[in-house]
Formats: C-alpha cells, structure tokens, sequence
C-alpha cells in the first residue's frame, strides 16, 4: 500500500505502509500520474488484486473493518443480497469487498439515515427468502470503534487465518 501525506506522523497511523510518500498529495499525484504508460497499455482493474482480509489485518490487535469487508468477499454466498448502512460501513465495504457478478448491495442514498440496512434486509427476506441476505451496520466497522476481541473470540475472523 502507498500512502501520501504531507504529515510524516500520519503515515502508517491507521494502515500498514510499504510506499510512504511525504509529499503535498496533488503534487504527488500529478507527478506519478505523469509516469503512468498511456490509457491503452495499462491493465484493467478487473486484474488487479486486493489484499485479503489476513493481509489487511497483519499486526493489529484490534480486528480492522478493512479486514473484515475484505474478508467477507471470500466468505458470502455468490448470491448474497448485502445491505449497508450509511457512515463508516458503507465506506469500508465499498473499498474492500468484491461484489460478485450475481450478489446485490444495497444502500441507502439519503443522508442521515442510519438503521436503513435491518428493515430492509428484513422486507428482501420476506420477499425472498430462498436467497441469503446480510445486514451490515453499526459503528464497530469504524476506525475508531474498533472490534475489541480477544484472539481467542475472533474464531473465524481474518486475522486468526482461518477462513
């Protein structure tokens, strides 16, 4: 992961570094942008990969949202309908889950109006019950409200390795 920041002290404070960048970040944008090969040579992202929920939770104590959205991608069916609510979950798993072509996110686009994804989830349920539905909410997939378990409550989560 690379991350620019104009703050020396920022970098690596919330995510494990391999590219520290202490720059004004447009500057740096502009500047790596102009190293990048032309649009045609360039690979797509359906190439690219992602860092697996144990990858992003290597060397924390606290179990990361990151960790979890990503490690969700391996582990819903490829039909899941997944709800989100608004504010840090949303954020997380938009960055770090893998939709796969047959599974369905749902998220409210109002503002505010955190507590959509378990009424939903509940309706699409009831309307569909032979498809699994998930329901993400709640500050404990925020940075600072991380999940406080121990290893050995962790069970099947990404950083005990387990799937």
């Amino acid at each position: 992961m690379c991350q620019i920041d104009i703050d020396p002290l920022e970098i690596g404070k919330n995510h494990r570094v391999d590219h520290p960048l202490v720059a004004d970040a447009a500057t740096a944008l502009r500047a790596l942008a102009d190293l990048l090969p032309p649009a045609g040579e360039r690979p797509s992202f359906a190439t690219l990969s992602a860092p697996t929920g144990v990858e992003l939770q290597e060397g924390r104590p606290l179990l990361m949202a990151s960790a979890v959205a990503a490690h969700l991608s391996g582990v819903l069916p490829e039909d899941v309908l997944l709800f989100l609510d608004n504010g840090n979950t949303l954020c997380w798993v938009g960055e770090h889950y893998r939709c796969p072509p047959g599974a369905d996110v749902h998220c409210s686009r109002n503002i505010g109006c955190m507590g959509y994804a378990v009424p939903a989830s509940i309706g699409v349920k009831l309307a569909l019950p032979e498809r699994p539905v998930v329901a993400m909410l709640g500050t404990p997939l925020s940075p600072w409200g991380a999940w406080r378990f121990t290893p050995r409550q962790k069970g099947n989560c990404p950083s005990s390795g387990s799937s």
